[in-house]
């Protein structure tokens, strides 16, 4: 019977001492490994980034957005546009970012326009690298000009993200003619060189920030052209017009994507540094 009582004391003065010691090693040694581990670092340091709106726009933890300078990642509409914000995400994300301010603070919606650092590597430049985002600059004297416009050329060549060529069989039937970006007459123009009629429906163009027009209805005959002017004004079958209320191309510097509908590359031309 006391042999007993005696194992009993000594099982219960066991579990005291394992639960002190526990407690003292939880508060003293590791006060952390019973947390529940959050989403993200806590927002004390304002530039830690609270959130990726999408592939150039973030949310810092002190409340201000920012939009990244220098680039243009695709629009929910657009292919690669997930892509785009999913390595953005892995990128910035929770993480502290030292930010590079260029010509100008703001931009017409307030958000802050700098070039994004994280552990001394440019994200700016890696959403170029790798085919996630196009070059948004029309001045060879803005900072990283050369750096980002090198990183968009090797995506380009290596056919990577929204670089990636378009299967349309009939693409190399379409050639810009011209581009004239100044004036109130400004246009684009396009040539049909192949043989057979083209059907350039869905087929859609844009400028290097967010203005597209797109084909509907339209057929261009063989060796024939098709002008479409900035200006509102009523079509015909050669000539359209996009309606737009202010100038679409830049006289600085600007870029034309052309694309099918699902977003593959028929043609690119930059100017005036390309």
């Amino acid at each position: 019977m006391k042999k007993r009582r005696s194992e009993r004391l000594f099982l219960l003065l066991a579990s005291i001492l394992l639960l002190a010691a526990f407690a003292w090693f939880s508060v003293y040694v590791c006060p952390f490994c019973l947390s529940t581990p959050s989403a993200g670092p806590a927002p004390s340091n304002p530039n830690v980034v609270a959130k990726v709106i999408d592939g150039d726009t973030i949310e810092l933890a002190s409340g201000e957005k920012v939009r990244m300078l220098g680039i243009n990642t695709p629009e929910k509409t657009e292919p690669y546009y997930a892509q785009a914000k999913e390595r953005g995400i892995g990128l910035m994300q929770y993480k502290t970012v030292r930010l590079e301010a260029g010509t100008e603070d703001k931009d017409q919606y307030g958000r802050l326009l700098r070039y994004v650092f994280v552990d001394g590597v440019n994200i700016n430049e890696i959403m170029i690298r790798e085919g996630l985002a196009s070059t948004y600059f029309f001045s060879e004297k803005t900072p990283y000009y050369a750096q980002l416009r090198a990183a968009q050329k090797e995506a380009q060549r290596e056919g990577k993200g929204i670089w990636a060529p378009s299967r349309w069989p009939e693409k190399n039937c379409l050639e810009l003619k011209e581009l004239n970006p100044f004036g109130d007459d400004e246009f684009v123009e396009f040539q049909n060189d192949c043989p057979q009629t083209l059907a350039l429906n869905g087929i859609y163009f844009k400028d290097a920030g967010r203005k597209t027009y797109t084909f509907t209805e339209m057929e261009m005959e063989s060796g024939k052209s098709v002008r479409v002017y900035s200006k509102p004004g009523m079509d015909s079958k050669t000539v359209l017009y996009w309606n737009q209320p202010q100038h679409i191309w830049n006289d600085e510097g600007d870029q034309l994507m052309v694309r099918d509908a699902n977003g593959g590359l028929i043609l690119y031309y930059g100017y005036p540094m390309d």
